[in-house]
C-alpha cells in the first residue's frame, strides 16, 4: 500500500478523498481546478475546511493530502 501511494504521488495520479463535507468540497475543488477554475476551486477548500476533521484520535493540523494530489496540490 506504502509503494502504491508513493508511486501515484511521484507520478501525479494520487487523488484526495475524504468522506463527509469535506469530502464534497473536495471533490467539487478538484473538479474546479481540472477546468482551471483554481481560484474557485481553494475558495471551495477554504469554506470546506470548516467541515474537516482529522482522520483518527492523533493530532493532525490539517489535510495534508491535498498537497499530494495531482490536481489540486500543483494549484
Amino acid at each position: 500500500m506504502i509503494e502504491s501511494l508513493s508511486r501515484a504521488v511521484a507520478d501525479g495520479t494520487y487523488h484526495h478523498t475524504v468522506e463527509g463535507p469535506f469530502g464534497q468540497a473536495v471533490a467539487k475543488a478538484r473538479e474546479l481546478a481540472r477546468w482551471g477554475a483554481v481560484n474557485e476551486a481553494w475558495t471551495v477548500l477554504r469554506e470546506g475546511m470548516r467541515a474537516w476533521r482529522p482522520y483518527d484520535e492523533q493530532e493532525h493540523v490539517a489535510p495534508l493530502g491535498l498537497k499530494a494530489d495531482g490536481v489540486l496540490g500543483p494549484c
